[in-house]
């Protein structure tokens, strides 16, 4: 991922790479991310799946 995959998109020299893996009943998900070059915390990259 990088800043052309950013809605919108964005000038960064920042890369990442998420990964999502759920339990057997996809009632829980964990979340695995590697960022690099990032200046600023992750705010409003947080979700809730209901």
């Amino acid at each position: 991922m990088n800043g052309g995959n950013e809605v919108p998109c964005r000038t960064t020299d920042a890369i990442g790479v998420t990964t999502v893996t759920f339990n057997d009943t996809y009632s829980e998900a964990t979340v695995n991310m590697t960022v690099a070059n990032f200046l600023h915390w992750l705010s409003g990259c947080s979700h809730t799946l209901r």
